[in-house]
């Protein structure tokens, strides 16, 4: 099962403007290495851009990395953040699948 995060707000270390981050600003790399009970999957996430405040324009990085093992459990996570700091932390999680029971499927 895939892991995920919601959306969090960021506040800029230098002019202090505050930003919503979503999931859909990170790039996302992948990874896995077969262990005793199936794979343990490696998440990377890094989100970079400028403070939106024009008149800023501090830089801003954003990595979080998390490790799915066994699979749907979120074994451990790490959070770094450059030029700016968390408002609300990122809540990384399992993505629940929707399972059908047999009434449903009839």
């Amino acid at each position: 099962m895939p892991l995920t995060f919601k959306n969090f707000r960021i506040q800029c270390l230098k002019c202090g403007k505050i930003r919503q981050v979503s999931r859909e600003d990170f790039v996302e790399e992948m990874g896995s290495e077969e262990r005793s009970m199936g794979p343990e999957i490696h998440y990377n996430w890094i989100f970079e851009s400028d403070c939106e405040n024009s008149n800023c324009a501090h830089p801003i990085r954003v990595e979080l990395d998390a490790w799915e093992y066994p699979l749907g459990i979120v074994n451990y996570h790490e959070k770094r953040i450059d030029g700016a700091f968390f408002i609300e932390s990122p809540n990384i999680e399992v993505v629940q699948e929707e399972v059908e029971d047999d009434e449903t499927a009839q």
